[in-house]
């Protein structure tokens, strides 16, 4: 029988003197040869080893008040003899209770991302100071307000330090009095509407066939729409996205804005339509320089299916590296490369 898989076992069987005629057991005495051996030593290979291998910490994703930092982990099988290879996750007991079951729960997966706080110092005493949101512009159909806003330090002074703790900027306007302007008994009393699919007829009063009454009292003609301030839009002049006839909004931002440009990483409004590489409305590239390596170890029949950059089997491996890196970090898959 065998004791142990590796390591140095003994295995054993039992021995006894038969007598050839009968094939009975007889007094050992009586057999004349040398006893063979009842054991020996069996399975004396070395056991592999596993041991967890800890990856550098990623950059930490801010300077204070609070970033996240990650890194790779991999579970290794060796011994006395070669060089570790990277194997199942599960294979590997971790520093703590938590991360073993981190390691249990990866199963066969040949690495695991971890991730933690960092940075978790607070920042300066700078803030963004900003001044309260001014009256509306308009009571109805769509306004403006407009605040403003600027970095202070901790005496309320003007400052040229970015408040890193705050993010973007805290947005300068917002629309306002969004609801659609009442329509008023005045106007109406000097219009008759004409029911639908009949002629219009007039009793002295203006008839208006289109059925659309804009909020000075004229009536719009056949084709116009009502924009959201009540008034009349021809085809001609279109609505932008924000329903205003003659607009040049194309898209509406995070915080209600209509937004005649683009948006921003933060889905702000940024007029210009110039975004840099972090996303940041007509920025210089700065804030994103931040670079890191993600490596990851494959087995052996896998790393000989990758040697050819241009199989099929490296694009697909490549794709899904970078998708579940951009899902870590929380980037754009574009910035994985």
């Amino acid at each position: 029988s065998e004791a142990v898989e590796c390591g140095g076992g003994v295995r054993s069987r039992s021995m006894d003197c038969l007598d050839t005629r009968t094939f009975t057991v007889v007094d050992s005495g009586l057999c004349v040869e040398t006893k063979p051996l009842t054991e020996e030593m069996c399975n004396t290979r070395d056991c592999p080893s596993y041991e967890v291998s800890y990856g550098v910490w990623s950059e930490c994703s801010l300077t204070c008040g609070g970033g996240k930092q990650s890194r790779t982990l991999q579970c290794l099988e060796g011994s006395n003899v070669g060089t570790p290879v990277a194997t199942a996750m599960s294979s590997c007991q971790g520093e703590t209770q938590a991360e073993t079951d981190q390691l249990a729960a990866a199963g066969g997966s040949l690495v695991l991302y971890q991730s933690q706080a960092c940075n978790e110092q607070a920042c300066s005493e700078n803030y963004w100071k900003h001044t309260s949101w001014s009256r509306c512009n308009v009571t109805c159909g769509g306004g403006i307000q407009t605040r403003e806003v600027a970095c202070a330090d901790s005496s309320g002074n003007p400052v040229d330090t970015y408040y890193e703790t705050s993010g973007n900027e805290p947005s300068t306007s917002r629309v306002c009095n969004t609801d659609l302007c009442p329509e008023t008994a005045e106007t109406l009393s000097t219009v008759t509407l004409a029911p639908a699919g009949e002629d219009c007829t007039t009793d002295g009063t203006e008839c208006c066939k289109s059925g659309l009454v804009a909020a000075s009292g004229e009536c719009c003609a056949e084709g116009e729409k009502l924009d959201r301030q009540r008034a009349c839009c021809s085809s001609a002049s279109g609505m932008d996205v924000c329903g205003v006839c003659g607009g040049d909004s194309v898209i509406i931002a995070l915080d209600g804005t209509c937004c005649p440009g683009t948006l921003d990483a933060e889905f702000m409004c940024c007029p210009s339509g110039k975004l840099d590489e972090c996303g940041v409305c007509d920025g210089d590239d700065s804030s994103c320089k931040t670079t890191g390596a993600v490596q990851t170890a494959v087995s052996q029949e896998e790393a000989v299916a990758l040697e050819d950059p241009g199989s099929a089997e490296y694009a697909e491996y490549t794709a899904t590296f970078e998708q579940d890196v951009s899902t870590l970090l929380n980037v754009n898959a574009d910035r994985v490369q």
